[in-house]
This record gives C-alpha cells, structure tokens and sequence, in this order.
C-alpha cells in the first residue's frame, strides 16, 4: 500500500500540482500522526469556500477591490503553505488580470484557478484516503 501512495504522490509531484513545501509536510508528520491528512483536509474546506466568495467577488460590479485582492492573497498563502503549487499559480495569475482591470480576463483566470483546485482535490483525496487504510493495518 505504502509503494502505491508513494507512487501516486509522486505523479503529483512530477505534473506540477504539488511541490516540495508538501514534502516539508510530511516531514512534520514524524512527531504528529496524522498531521499531513488533517492539514490536507483544512486547506480543501477552506479552500472551497474561498473560491466560493471570490466567484462572488468577481462577477461583482464594481468588485469590491480591498475584498477581492486580500481573498487572492490568503488564498495563495494558504496554497503555498500546503505545497498546492498549481493552484497558487493559478491564484497568481488571476490576481494579475484583476491587477490589469481586466474582467472577462478576470473571469476566465478564476475558471483556471478553480479548475486547478478541483484537480488537485480529485487527486489527492484518494491518495491520502489510502495513506489512512495503510496506517489503519
């Protein structure tokens, strides 16, 4: 079971999803078991409800600025404190274009951003669901 999380992992690592903060992660796991899961969990729930509120906030006319460039900031602190590389260059992304004043381009980013999400949650979900059924033999 070990050899199949780790493989999965490492898909992630190599497609660019993830990067080597999660690996810093799971080092912290050593004296906390238990800890990557939960802090994987977090960031997912989180995560969702953010995006959530920045859908809101950019189809918002006028946006409301001071809202919208602090939801991108936590958004993209919180993605690179957890390793979800994709998703924090995504989060990047999309900030720039509503840095440019540019609203469809605004619209299309935040589609990536949240896209990058969902693959991200699709993917390792299941791989920390099975890290859970090898601690639990």
């Amino acid at each position: 079971m070990a050899g199949k999380y780790d493989y999965r992992l490492g898909e992630l690592f190599a497609s660019g999803l993830l990067d080597g903060q999660f690996s810093q992660l799971q080092l912290l796991e050593d004296d906390n078991p238990g800890f990557v899961e939960e802090m994987v969990d977090l960031y997912f729930t989180d995560t969702a409800i953010k995006l959530q509120r920045l859908g809101q906030l950019v189809c918002e006319s006028p946006p409301n600025l001071v809202e919208l460039d602090s939801a991108f900031h936590q958004l993209k602190g919180s993605s690179a404190s957890i390793g979800a590389a994709a998703v924090a260059i995504s989060c990047m992304d999309c900030r720039a274009q509503f840095q440019k004043n540019d609203p469809a381009q605004t619209k299309m980013a935040y589609e990536r951003l949240e896209g990058s999400f969902n693959d991200l949650k699709s993917r390792l979900q299941p791989i920390m669901e099975l890290k859970r059924q090898a601690v639990a033999q």
